[in-house]
């Protein structure tokens, strides 16, 4: 369904193949534009998924991947007129302001996640030098042989 440029893909949320899947995908082909949008047990248990749409034709395929390597997928095509220019500004501000956000959490996250590594090394070469320390002063009081 399209509802001023916002798709709702949908799907049957209670199908067999999503109890338990090994992988959900689902991408996206808008105009030139293609993105591959992994899905979670949260989104496929929804049902459904929203999409700005930028051009008159998307191409959109679910992927299933069963626990057994059964791969299924489901595609569908929608036609409809393009936007009005000022909606479509508000569709990419829209979706660059979304992008934005997510490149934030992401570089949050790998800061956090250096910042562990680098208190990691700091703690190991602590160790190194204690250690080095030690066999120094072992040495040092072992008489000669």
């Amino acid at each position: 369904m399209d509802n001023n440029g916002q798709l709702q893909i949908r799907w049957d949320a209670d199908s067999p193949a999503l109890r338990k899947p090994r992988g959900a995908r689902l991408t996206i082909l808008d105009g030139p534009k293609l993105r591959g949008i992994p899905l979670d047990l949260a989104h496929l248990a929804s049902g459904s998924f929203a999409y700005n749409r930028q051009t008159e034709k998307v191409d959109v395929a679910l992927t299933i991947t069963e626990p057994g390597g059964r791969v299924i997928r489901e595609q569908t095509t929608f036609l409809g007129p393009l936007l009005a220019p000022d909606v479509q500004a508000a569709r990419d501000r829209d979706d660059l302001r979304t992008e934005n956000q997510q490149l934030r959490s992401d570089l949050a996250k790998e800061h956090d996640r250096s910042s562990r590594q680098e208190k990691q090394i700091r703690y190991l070469r602590d160790q190194l030098e204690r250690e080095l320390r030690l066999r120094r002063l072992e040495k040092q009081s072992a008489p000669d042989k």
